[in-house]
């Protein structure tokens, strides 16, 4: 059994307000959706962060929507929480997720409400878990959700869990919201979104994976593209533990220099364009 791990999408994102790398955005996206239709995973589960905002604009959301729909139509449920970026900043704001589901139906599971799902195929089953992102200030209820979701795990071999959290020592970014003995025990893989850059570490007898967004989001983490590429993870879970993959896309190239002061700098600037 296999599944794929994405994350950081961030449609609609202009990075400089440029329509190019808007587009830049939308078409990493549709090259996921095109890798994972051909690899026919089992499901995908996705950390968070689909959108920039919350309120998308027609072009993010009609991306979206046409690449889960392709999807759906090859047999692929989808498993999705929110992250910050998708989250409503009011309460009686609607999720954009409420669209995807009115369009995809049992193919587009969310955990606002409802912590896990169990997937099933055969005589197999699948314990998913998660839960949108949680301000720091708001942990303990977070904490509190996590022990539901382990005790509730329990009986399953297999179990996945998904999280949008910046997590103590383990993240790039200045500020974390949790640290790494709040996440439920005994997952067989730890499902992460909010960190772009890759990661994949040992923990207890699983993994803990952020896979990091699908398209460069600022030209800090360009260094990082070379060297660990940008995608997704396939999961194989077939045997006791699990085989995870990187799947690679391409992005868009950046130029990366210090200031030019002088006119053979900028030579040998213009001979890399």
């Amino acid at each position: 059994m296999q599944f794929v791990h994405i994350a950081d999408n961030h449609l609609g994102y202009r990075q400089y307000n440029l329509d190019e790398r808007e587009r830049d955005i939308y078409r990493a996206f549709e090259e996921c959706i095109e890798k994972i239709i051909e690899i026919k995973p089992d499901f995908v589960v996705h950390s968070g962060d689909l959108f920039e905002h919350s309120e998308p604009s027609v072009n993010a959301l009609y991306t979206a929507m046409e690449g889960f729909k392709r999807l759906k139509d090859h047999g692929i449920q989808i498993y999705m929480i929110h992250g910050n970026h998708d989250k409503p900043k009011r309460d009686f704001k609607k999720s954009p997720f409420t669209v995807l589901k009115s369009v995809l139906g049992d193919y587009f599971r969310t955990f606002t409400k409802k912590k896990y799902h169990i997937f099933e195929k055969g005589n197999k089953e699948v314990f998913i878990g998660g839960n949108d992102f949680t301000s720091k200030s708001n942990v303990d209820r977070l904490q509190e959700t996590y022990r539901m979701i382990e005790a509730a795990s329990k009986d399953y071999r297999d179990r996945i869990l998904l999280f949008h959290q910046s997590i103590y020592s383990y993240s790039n970014l200045p500020t974390y919201e949790i640290q790494l003995e709040d996440l439920p025990r005994g997952f067989k893989y730890y499902a992460g979104g909010h960190i772009h850059q890759r990661m994949l570490r040992s923990v207890g007898e699983g993994y803990l994976a952020y896979s990091g967004s699908t398209e460069i989001y600022t030209y800090d983490e360009y260094e990082d593209y070379e060297k660990n590429g940008k995608g997704f993870y396939l999961v194989d879970i077939s045997g006791e533990g699990c085989d995870v993959e990187k799947i690679d896309i391409r992005c868009r190239d950046f130029v990366v220099e210090r200031a030019i002061t002088d006119e053979e700098s900028f030579k040998r600037f213009l001979e890399k364009l």
